[in-house]
Formats: C-alpha cells, sequence, structure tokens
C-alpha cells in the first residue's frame, strides 16, 4: 500500500517536472520565434534568445525578495540592511548558476534547441496560438508582479533623511 502511493507520487512529481520542462522549452521557442520574426536573427540567436528566457527567469526571484523586504520593512524588521543585501545577493547568484545549468541541460546541450524549434514548429496554428498565449499571460503576470512588488518595497520602506 505504502509502496504504492509512494510510486504514485513519484509519477505525479515526474510528470510535474516534465510540464514545467515543457512549458519553459515552448517560451524559449516563442522568444526564438520572436526575434526570428523581428528580424533580430544572426549571430548566436539561440544564445540570445536563451539569456532573455534567463533574465525572465530571475524576474520571480526578484519579486518574492521585493516582498520579502517589504515585509521585513513593514514589521520593523529590517535590523541590518547590509546583511539582508548579502544574503539577497548570495541567493540571485545561486538562482542564477542554477537556471543557468538547468537551462544549459535542457536546451542547449547537444544542440536540443534545434529539436525543440522543430517540435513546436509542427503544432498546429490554434494549439500553438493557445500556447502562445498562455505563454504570454505567464510573462505578463511575472512583470507585473515584479512592478507590484517594488510598488510595495517602496511604500513600505523607511524614509531616510541624510546620509
Amino acid at each position: 500500500m505504502v509502496s504504492q502511493l509512494l510510486s504514485n507520487y513519484s509519477i505525479l512529481k515526474s510528470m510535474k517536472i516534465k510540464n514545467i520542462i515543457k512549458a519553459y522549452q515552448y517560451v524559449y521557442y516563442r522568444i526564438y520565434k520572436f526575434m526570428e520574426d523581428s528580424h533580430m536573427d544572426g549571430f548566436w540567436m539561440e544564445w540570445r534568445a536563451f539569456g532573455l528566457l534567463n533574465g525572465l527567469m530571475i524576474l520571480p526571484v526578484l519579486s518574492i525578495i521585493y516582498y520579502f523586504a517589504a515585509l521585513l520593512s513593514l514589521f520593523g524588521l529590517m535590523y541590518n540592511p547590509e546583511l539582508i543585501s548579502y544574503i539577497i545577493g548570495v541567493c540571485l547568484v545561486i538562482w542564477l548558476l542554477f537556471i543557468f545549468i538547468a537551462g544549459q541541460k535542457v536546451l542547449m546541450n547537444r544542440n536540443r534547441w534545434k529539436n525543440i524549434i522543430k517540435e513546436f514548429d509542427r503544432l498546429p496554428q490554434k494549439e500553438n496560438t493557445q500556447m502562445g498565449l498562455i505563454a504570454l499571460g505567464i510573462v505578463l503576470f511575472v512583470i507585473l508582479s515584479l512592478i507590484l512588488s517594488i510598488c510595495l518595497m517602496a511604500k513600505t520602506s523607511p524614509v531616510r533623511n541624510g546620509p
């Protein structure tokens, strides 16, 4: 009984991870196609699309950090801003390394990006449009969440007079 539940959990977990990887690949595909359609193609276009996707992956982490900093300052717990800045910097570097290594494995290893582009090019137009709208919605949500978190942090941070 327990082993069956554990195997079902591992199947669900692997399905979720596969869906996340597929969504990551699809957003890469849409960025690549956007660059191709807007005549920004040329030298190392796949790497530029990869860099833009990695930049988008940083935004949710920045948003979480800003929400966290706003909560700390709202409750008066921001005792040592330099320490918090250091911790935030370390977290960002670790996240950047994780994103780059995972993206390298998923997209760029053995030129997998070429197969991903071909795979998503074969999708029917209707399905491609629907998935594109979902991807655009997710990207807009992440950007708007970052803007909201910055505004919230600006409102809750204490005003400093002088040096």
